[in-house]
């Protein structure tokens, strides 16, 4: 058996954060973000202007294709005192255990989600092919910045063992692009991370009589955890992805005489989201244990614009949230598991799921040939002097 190793006048910035995946170094952020204007503007001595909430929609923004789950199965826990869940009973040819999380927060303006998913399965042998299982997690983070939606991260940890082989594959996807990719069959122990800018949204909003462009960014550090070892015959599997994604907004202006700035912070959603798993592959059944966990904080903060013009000016809040979810909720917690294998058998006249032709033909007949091509009889082909 194998091993497995492994612009126009800028006034003023505020930073709101997505630090999703789990527990890169964090940057400290002040519990209470300010609501003053930022330095070099007149001071909010009651003069400003409310103009109240730009986007006041408080309905979950659901344009990431993902179902939240209800805020019922959210229920913290203890990550020293956890308890084991019953092993579910699997049988048949191929079966999966899927759990997940996901959730979406905020709105058009400013708003994320996440999914993350974790899975056992198995997949009896067809015909010579041997038995095989394997695990897999997935952990995807999105951003909206002024109604663009984007998947900025997918996180991707797979782990299977067939016959006496092990292999895995890993990656870290970044707006489309392969930050790391690994694959193998040997013993594999990295931490992988790099910094990437996703991608950037502006907005003109209206303060009284000035346009003001504003501009939001998300940008951060990505990587995770990837381990694979054996260990008397199993598999150790874990991918524990890692990211920061912190964003900016600045506000400009092309009249030279006004002035606009930015002040407060956003925490999009935080989420550190470790995927254990344990499989065995024996010659009658297969053996897993898979534990997950999700440390999460949704969307919470404030970001507040700021105009003045001569001796007037205005304010309005881009984005005040309260977190809905701060606190460790459970994903999956399975220990030593176990599953008989099911196969197909070839002879029995039924032709099983997986079996084929080719695997088995004494159950599952050839396809018929393919139809011959149809003859042209096209003026051109039969009488090519008339063309």
């Amino acid at each position: 058996m194998n091993t497995l190793r492994s612009p126009a006048l800028f006034a003023g910035f505020a930073v709101f954060t997505l630090a999703s995946l789990a527990s890169l170094p964090a940057q400290a952020l002040s519990s209470t973000p300010s609501t003053e204007p930022p330095s070099g503007m007149p001071p909010d001595d009651g003069s400003y202007e409310d103009l109240g909430n730009y986007d006041p929609t408080t309905t979950t923004h659901a344009s990431y294709g993902i179902t939240s789950t209800s805020s019922t199965n959210f229920q913290t826990i203890n990550p020293l005192l956890i308890t084991y869940e019953p092993c579910e009973n699997k049988s048949g040819f191929d079966w999966t255990i899927k759990k997940d999380k996901q959730g979406e927060f905020g709105n058009t303006t400013f708003g994320a989600g996440y999914y993350a998913g974790f899975r056992v399965g198995s997949n009896a042998g067809r015909g010579s092919d041997p038995d095989k299982i394997w695990s897999d997690g997935t952990l995807r983070g999105y951003v909206t910045l002024f109604k663009i939606d984007n998947t900025i991260l997918t996180v991707n940890g797979y782990a299977e063992l067939k016959g006496t082989r092990g292999s895995y594959q890993f990656n870290v996807n970044a707006m489309g692009y392969d930050l790391y990719s690994k694959s193998g069959s040997a013993v594999l122990d990295e931490r992988p991370s790099s910094t990437k800018k996703f991608f950037e949204a502006s907005k003109t909003i209206w303060m009284g009589p000035l346009p003001v462009k504003v501009t939001a960014g998300a940008s951060g550090d990505v990587g995770m955890v990837a381990r694979i070892a054996y260990e008397n015959g199993a598999v150790n599997f874990e991918a524990s992805p890692k990211a920061r994604v912190y964003g900016t907004a600045r506000a400009a202006i092309d009249v030279w005489f006004a002035s606009v700035g930015v002040s407060g912070e956003l925490d999009l959603i935080k989420a550190d989201v470790p995927n254990k798993a344990r499989l065995a592959l024996g010659p009658s059944s297969v053996g897993w244990s898979m534990n997950s966990d999700i440390t999460l904080t949704s969307l919470s903060g404030r970001i507040n614009l700021f105009a003045c013009l001569s001796d007037e000016c205005w304010k309005q809040t881009l984005a005040s949230w309260s977190p809905l979810f701060s606190g460790t909720y459970r994903i999956v917690h399975m220990n030593s598991c176990f599953a008989p294998i099911t196969r197909p058998v070839c002879g029995n006249h039924v032709c099983d799921s997986g079996e084929t032709s080719t695997n088995c033909a004494a159950d599952c007949p050839a396809p018929p040939p393919p139809p011959p091509p149809e003859e042209d009889t096209s003026i051109c082909t039969l009488y090519p002097w008339k063309c």
